[in-house]
């Protein structure tokens, strides 16, 4: 199946939004700063873009030997056609000689054309696969390193790099290089013929030039983090103003100008930034321009000398001209080229610090040996930032089969607990267990294959929806397990629309869910994993109540013989759970049955009771209506 430039980046991007983490890494779906020499980021950008595609070698060979030929004909072109003239030979043989100069330009230009288109489609597929190993590769990184700010700046650097095509350009700009390289040697064999002193003064015009470049360069640097925040922040700003479950808002609160006024603030400090790194390149400039005039003045005084006192030949004078203007533009060229090359070599960096940061290695690696494990926490605390503890010596044990219900109010810790069990953080002190073994020593593929999970932010992917069941392709999908799995979460009605994609970005024949039906296709993701932990974090979010409580109802026999942990700031379900655990401050409060903690009269029956009044005083107010 053939897929579009817009499906890849919406894939790119879905993948890699962090509400989607969790589920990207349980269902399976696909630092410290180094330093890196100018010549070993050549070398890597050359040997991977050789191993991926060594046929774009051959055409990028192809184009140098192009510009090259191009640049000698360009200038020998001339002198033949002066020399011939000059000779007074026949009509036929200055046809025959320019014809054939001619023939061999337009040649040599087909060939520059076929290879550039060539080399450009090349570049183009080079940027994707970039793009989906940088995917990859943060699918791979611990949920903690992604979810950091240092990772999500690496990884933002590491993109960018990527879509803007700069890798390629490492490629391409060395190349180019090495042409020039080539054609500065030819020319300047040319024109020390008229006198070595004149390469003297190319070479002094050259170094002052290099010179200015290098500041310049340094100026673009010194800001480019700032304009990759604010591109970023623009990048966000500008697909969450896009998004169309965020239209209706953006319509009925008048959002527009707010959206507006904020892009047009980021893109005025983004131009800012850019005025600022382009002040170096305009003071290069002018010193280029003082350059150019003094080089060009002086060559061209001492050719027209030497012509006007007859010690150069007609033929000679053009050949020389031509050679001393293409001298100047092939070292304009290569130390432009240089400039640019310096630029590539931290865009490079930057991927390569993303691509080889490898998470440290689990020591003494532990393995659950248990087929529905037992959970436990002990004494454990966590915090976020290092300074306020999420969680405060916190102590649960769920035996196995056993059917919890985590309660509190926001900010208790519930969510936490779930992401320290699933291993994507490591507690700050005390230990999880998952059946004996530390929940974050065990290997994330055995972890992730005990448990299923639901949270409250849907992850539903650009796929089908057979594949975003099974979070696999459709011909690894059990299609009559995805549709049963439809069924039994309460969406039946998507079991004849398997092959459909779930967003219209797509196809047009697209699927759009409510948000009750995007959190049952989430139900039926879990019962499909069929693993035998189950998680629920807050689930039935965006359910009436009487559909909440169905889907309890239904969670409750789905997950006989497994072991189930709910979230939930609403009590429907938690008549289904052999355990209530009330959190507060981070600690487990209260813990016992619905009746035990109601005798109990604290925290939790205190909310018991406020749910119950509203949900009483609602009722009673219908009936008087």
């Amino acid at each position: 199946m053939t897929t579009s430039p817009v499906y890849d980046i919406i894939i790119i991007i879905s993948a890699n939004r962090g509400k989607n983490g969790f589920s990207a890494r349980l269902y399976g779906g696909i630092m410290k700063k180094q330093k890196y020499t100018a010549f070993g980021n050549v070398a890597y950008i050359i040997k991977d873009i050789y191993k991926n595609n060594t046929g774009l070698f051959v055409f990028l060979v192809l184009s140098a030997l192009c510009q090259s030929a191009q640049a000698l004909i360009a200038v020998c072109l001339p002198k033949a056609a002066v020399d011939t003239a000059s000779a007074g030979t026949s009509p036929g043989e200055a046809a025959a000689v320019i014809g054939g100069f001619t023939l061999a330009l337009m040649l040599v230009n087909a060939l520059a054309s076929l290879a550039g288109e060539r080399i450009d489609g090349a570049y183009y597929d080079l940027r994707m696969l970039y793009l989906r190993r940088i995917v990859v590769k943060s699918m791979r990184q611990s949920y903690s390193r992604l979810e950091s700010e240092e990772g999500q700046t690496c990884y933002w650097k590491a993109r960018d790099v990527a879509l803007s095509g700069s890798l390629c350009g490492v490629l391409n700009n060395t190349l180019t290089g090495v042409v020039g390289l080539l054609n500065f040697t030819t020319f300047s064999a040319i024109i020390a013929r008229l006198n070595p002193l004149i390469m003297l003064l190319l070479a002094a015009q050259s170094a002052v030039t290099f010179v200015f470049m290098k500041r310049g360069s340094r100026i673009w640097e010194a800001v480019r983090a700032d304009r990759a925040k604010a591109n970023k922040q623009k990048f966000v700003l500008a697909e969450a103003g896009a998004d169309p479950k965020n239209g209706k808002d953006v319509r009925l609160y008048g959002m527009r100008e707010l959206f507006v006024g904020k892009l047009r603030s980021l893109a005025y400090w983004s131009m800012k930034m850019y005025s600022k790194q382009r002040s170096g390149y305009v003071q290069q400039h002018l010193v280029d321009m003082a350059m150019y005039f003094i080089r060009d003045a002086a060559a061209y005084a001492y050719l027209i000398y030497r012509a006007a006192d007859g010690s150069v030949a007609a033929g000679d004078f053009v050949l020389y001209f031509g050679a001393i203007t293409a001298f100047s533009g092939w070292t304009d060229s290569i130390i432009w080229r240089i400039d640019v090359l310096r630029r590539n070599f931290f865009d490079v960096s930057y991927f390569r610090d993303f691509m080889e940061y490898e998470d440290p290695a689990i020591e003494n690696p532990e393995h659950i040996s248990e087929d529905c494990p037992t959970i436990e926490f002990k004494n454990v605390s966590f915090s976020y930032d290092g300074k306020t503890d999420v969680l405060k010596d916190f102590n649960l044990t769920v035996s196995p089969g056993e059917h919890i219900a985590l309660i509190g109010r926001n900010g208790a810790g519930k969510s936490t607990a779930v992401k320290l069990l699933c291993g994507f953080y490591a507690p700050t002190a005390g230990s999880v267990k998952i059946g004996g073994a530390e929940a974050s020593r065990v290997p994330e593929e055995e972890r992730f294959a005990k448990i299923s999970a639901v949270f409250q932010d849907l992850c539903i992917l650009p796929h089908t929806v057979a594949e975003n069941v099974s979070m696999r392709s459709e011909g690894e999908t059990d299609m009559e397990k995805a549709a049963d799995s439809l069924e039994k979460a309460g969406i039946g009605r998507l079991k004849a629309e398997l092959s459909r994609p779930m967003t219209r970005a797509v196809r047009d024949d697209g699927i759009e869910l409510s948000g009750g039906e995007g959190q049952k296709l989430m139900m039926a993701r879990a019962i499909y994993k069929d693993a035998p932990i189950l998680i629920l974090d807050e689930p039935t979010a965006a359910l009436d109540p009487i559909a909440e409580s169905e889907t309890y109802q239904s969670f409750h026999e789905l997950s006989a013989g497994k072991t189930a942990v709910y979230i939930s700031h609403r009590l429907a379900g938690t008549r289904f759970c052999d355990r209530i655990v009330f959190l507060k401050d981070g600690s487990a409060a209260e813990i016992g049955t619905h009746e035990e903690l109601m005798a109990l009269d604290g925290g939790y029956a205190e909310m018991f009771r406020l749910q119950s009044h509203y949900y009483n005083e609602g009722a009673k107010g219908g009936d008087e209506a």
